[in-house]
């Protein structure tokens, strides 16, 4: 049909345009710089019609694909822009989360189990990238320990949040590694380094040690500016210390203790009870 001809012409247009390879305009016609091979160039075209076709018969259809409003997360559930992790720091439904995992949600919910509940932003450091929730009624969750002791650089920790890869299912990922690197100049001792990367969704999600208290905030991962090769210690946190001066700031009592020696086998376990799904819709 003269209709869908010319659609396709425009896309076949638009395909070129977008290619790696040097075209260029030829009266009604493309032509190429004489550098690309002939054989090479019938290849790209004939590839580049039959991605037309396809798109017109996924579009006869109605199989579109629609890409999501965040295409860096899946669609868990309908009207869903992304999510994240956070957990309890008291008792009165007081959660604590990246400001970035909930900056730009219309709506907040939370979920827990089987249980989901509404929530709101209280307080926001956006200079330390943390967010306080706070929901009115309480979940099932055991509110966190944080740490008193500072953390040392070699030092054994884990990583718990909901990753993107796990979030459907609502399984809780808890990776373990060591805190890398603690900048040693005092504009830069509210974050920590880590050896492990904090996984998309895991945002928010508590950093703990081995005892389970928590001694940071995930943050996000480090990546080259030019990929194709690895960022030694990629993972940031904000240290337990800068947590600790928010929470206060915004009046929220939390508990702090010492650590005592040993690894409890209940790790995961512990930080499954404290972290909740962050849901931004």
């Amino acid at each position: 049909k003269p209709g869908q001809a010319r659609r396709r012409a425009s896309r076949v247009s638009r395909l070129l345009s977008n290619s790696p390879f040097t075209l260029h305009r030829q009266g009604a016609g493309w032509g190429t710089d004489p550098s690309i091979p002939s054989f090479l160039l019938v290849i790209m075209l004939a590839l580049v019609h039959a991605q037309a076709a396809a798109s017109d018969l996924a579009a006869a259809a109605g199989a579109m694909p629609r890409q999501p409003a965040d295409a860096r997360v899946p669609r868990v559930r309908p009207g869903l822009r992304a999510t994240g992790t956070a957990f309890a720091v008291d008792g009165a439904g007081y959660l604590l989360t990246s400001w970035h995992v909930v900056s730009r949600c219309g709506a907040i919910r939370v979920r827990h189990g089987s249980r989901v509940l509404p929530a709101r932003v209280s307080a926001v450091d956006t200079g330390l990238d943390l967010a306080l929730l706070n929901t009115r009624q309480r979940l099932d969750v055991a509110p966190a320990s944080f740490r008193r002791d500072p953390v040392s650089p070699g030092e054994g920790v884990a990583v718990a949040g909901f990753s993107r890869e796990v979030a459907g299912s609502g399984l809780l990922k808890v990776v373990a590694g060591e805190v890398a690197e603690i900048p040693p100049r005092r504009a830069e001792t509210d974050a920590m380094r880590l050896s492990v990367p904090v996984d998309p969704g895991s945002s928010g999600g508590p950093v703990l040690d081995r005892s389970g208290r928590v001694v940071g905030v995930a943050a996000g991962t480090l990546h080259r500016r030019f990929p194709g090769t690895p960022l030694e210690n990629p993972g940031v946190a904000v240290t337990a210390t800068a947590v600790s001066r928010f929470l206060q700031r915004s009046g929220v009592s939390f508990i702090k203790g010492r650590v005592p020696l040993g690894y409890p086998a209940g790790l995961a376990a512990r930080a499954g009870r404290m972290s909740v799904l962050v849901e931004c819709h």
